[in-house]
């Protein structure tokens, strides 16, 4: 698969990434972004004919600093920047994800001090965690397949998503089988990290206890074990991996509870169900 190549341009502070077929002038004109100490977005809107989402956020005093100097210094990209690079490395590999359409960085005396990204908009996709509870049997079990093979192809290829909770996962409405859509994907990427791919199942499977049924938590873990394995990049020793997910789950649970009072019922303490072999 190829796609044209990612353009850079420079409009007043703002360098910004974006689609060839996009004028960057133009969507300033939409984003209409104010002092960028303060000028925060998350939104939908029309670009065109193109429904987008835009995000955006300041980095102010040391954090600005930091990501400058992690962006000069390693190449490391700030967090938008990142997530545009990290949809655009999903869609070359097949995956799916929203298109990423731009990001903006406004750079002053060595430190980022504005950030966003417009990507496309996916009108009659949800978010899975808005219609798991909700949706059959059968699309259940079909769709927690569909998610084990893509996130074994995903680590299979180095990508870890490092944030993959069902809230950043998308699906068709209703019982379209289409697949599984990924975003909000700024932490992680492609290569070696502080993280790896038991930390993101650890993600996805917070909400494991109340949530998910045994049976689907067997089929999703052993589809994800035999995924790897037909990647040719299989677990050595897959007890070892669960008992590293299980740790790293009961902290991210933890932290899911203090993140959020809606959240405040987030079971803490998970076992790993038996699997074969």
């Amino acid at each position: 698969m190829t796609s044209p190549a990612i353009q850079r341009t420079q409009v007043g502070p703002w360098r910004i990434w974006h689609q060839p077929d996009l004028d960057p002038h133009g969507l300033l004109e939409v984003l209409q972004p104010g002092d960028p100490e303060h000028w925060r977005l998350a939104s939908e809107c029309r670009l065109g004919e193109r429904e987008v989402y835009a995000k955006a956020s300041p980095l102010r005093g040391k954090a600005g600093l930091r990501y400058g100097l992690r962006q000069s210094l390693l190449g490391t990209p700030p967090p938008r920047l990142r997530e545009f690079q990290n949809l655009v490395w999903l869609r070359r590999h097949l995956f799916l994800a929203p298109q990423p359409l731009a990001c903006g960085l406004w750079r002053q005396a060595g430190r980022i001090r504005s950030q966003w990204l417009v990507t496309e908009r996916w009108t009659d996709w949800v978010a899975w965690d808005e219609v798991w509870a909700a949706s059959s049997p059968s699309v259940r079990a079909a769709r927690v397949i569909q998610a084990a093979e893509e996130v074994a192809r995903m680590h299979a290829l180095n990508f870890v998503h490092h944030d993959l909770f069902p809230r950043n996962a998308l699906v068709p409405r209703g019982e379209d089988l289409e697949g599984v859509a990924w975003l909000d994907a700024w932490a992680g990427g492609p290569g070696l990290g502080w993280r790896g791919p038991s930390y993101d199942l650890a993600c996805w499977a917070v909400d494991w206890p109340t949530g998910w049924s045994t049976a689907e938590q067997v089929s999703f873990l052993e589809t994800y074990r035999a995924g790897r394995e037909a990647q040719g990049r299989p677990i050595q020793n897959f007890a070892r991996f669960l008992d590293r997910m299980q740790r790293e789950r009961r902290a991210r649970a933890l932290r899911e509870r203090r993140r959020s009072d809606a959240r405040a019922q987030v079971e803490i303490d998970w076992n790993p169900p038996a699997l074969g072999r």
